[in-house]
């Protein structure tokens, strides 16, 4: 078995893998857009978020709670929180949504491997309330950062194109319409274009990818014509591409050595 499978086999590595599932899950998955928009202005909603995070965390390291890792999961969710907190008073002025969005995930992931790294360094992931077992926790490990990497695909992604596209208004023909959601057909069709991506990665069909970008080109030839719309096109494809082929490299990686 190579050196990296052992590692990923580790009660300490299983952890770690645990508490990104955990995160993601959280932030992008039962985190509603309702909730998101709502803790910026409301401490209850806030303070509903940072619950919720602590509760999916728990639920993902469940095999291994004990007093040390249940008092680094806290510690997480409360980081979490005052990193939103101090975000929700920064954004309004800062006025920079992706690289705020882009900062606030790398500060919560160098938050995780920190509080990780200080769990580990105890021997507690190996303490847990259910014996390690190396035959399912490693693939239980393994299944949570798939369903992990599809979530993140999904509101993830949405979340990063959408940032990038608010610095060109102008190229997003719903929005020249007036239209209330300007971004509602885009946000479903990338949706389903990172999760063909991120599959086709996943089962190393790298030729196929180009099928994907064709038939989508394919079905806006004509719209193509259009300048701001074969700008914001070329913008939103190229992101969400970006996106999914970044997490699918990494996805494989962790989960196929």
């Amino acid at each position: 078995m190579p050196a990296w499978s052992q590692v990923i086999a580790s009660p300490s590595a299983v952890l770690l893998a645990g508490l990104f599932s955990g995160h993601i899950l959280a932030d992008f998955l039962a985190q509603t857009s309702h909730l998101a928009a709502r803790k910026r202005e409301s401490a209850r909603a806030m303070l509903l978020h940072g619950l919720v995070t602590l509760g999916v965390h728990l639920a993902c390291v469940l095999p291994f709670w004990n007093p040390e890792v249940i008092a680094g999961v806290i510690a997480i969710s409360l980081l979490h929180l005052s990193l939103d907190a101090l975000r929700a008073r920064i954004d309004p002025r800062w006025k920079q949504p992706l690289l705020s969005l882009l900062t606030d995930q790398g500060i919560h992931a160098v938050i995780l491997i920190a509080c990780w790294a200080r769990i580990a360094g105890t021997g507690a992931p190996a303490r847990g309330w259910v014996d390690f077992d190396p035959d399912w926790m490693p693939a239980a490990a393994r299944l949570l950062l798939l369903a992990s990497g599809f979530v993140f695909n999904g509101k993830g992604g949405t979340s990063i194109v959408r940032a990038l596209l608010q610095r060109f208004p102008l190229a997003v023909p719903a929005a020249r319409a007036g239209a209330e959601d300007a971004y509602a057909t885009g946000r479903v069709i990338g949706c389903l274009e990172r999760f063909i991506v991120l599959g086709l990665v996943l089962l190393d069909q790298w030729a196929a990818i180009g099928l994907v970008l064709a038939a989508k080109s394919i079905a806006r030839f004509k719209e193509l014509d259009s300048q701001p719309f074969a700008d914001y096109y070329l913008i939103g494809t190229l992101t969400s591409m970006l996106v999914a082929l970044s997490s699918g490299i990494l996805l494989r990686a962790v989960l196929l050595q």
